[in-house]
C-alpha cells in the first residue's frame, strides 16, 4: 500500500478531535465527523491534546517516526498534546496500513 509522505491541511481547524485504533485502521474524528480510515487529516491548535483509544488490538502511536510512550493496548487510552506548529504523520509500527495526519497551527 502507498502512503503519502505529506498531505493537504484542512480548511478548518477542529475543536474536537479524537483517534481510535481498530484491527489496522485509525478512524480519526473531527468535530464528530468521522473520517475514512486510514485516510483522517485534522488541523488542531498549538496545545491540543488528542485522545487515541485502542478499540481493538495492541498498536503504537507513531509520530513522525518516534514512538509517544508506551504500546496502545486494547481498551485503553493515550492522550497526545501538540505543543508545536506543523505536519505530523501518525502510523503504528504493529500494523503499516495505518495512518493519519495532524496538521497543527
Amino acid at each position: 500500500m502507498y502512503f503519502p509522505e505529506t498531505a493537504t491541511a484542512p480548511a478548518n481547524v477542529s475543536n474536537s478531535v479524537k483517534v481510535e485504533a481498530h484491527a489496522t485502521d485509525w478512524t480519526v474524528t473531527g468535530d464528530g465527523t468521522a473520517q475514512p480510515a486510514n485516510k483522517g487529516v485534522v488541523l488542531v491548535a498549538k496545545g491540543t491534546t488528542i485522545p487515541f483509544t485502542s478499540v481493538s488490538g495492541l498498536h503504537t502511536v507513531t509520530r513522525n517516526g518516534q514512538k509517544e510512550g508506551d504500546d496502545l493496548t486494547q481498551g485503553s487510552t493515550k492522550n497526545v498534546t501538540f505543543n508545536d506548529a506543523g505536519q505530523f504523520k501518525i502510523t503504528c509500527d504493529y500494523h503499516v496500513d495505518m495512518l493519519a495526519y495532524v496538521f497543527v497551527q
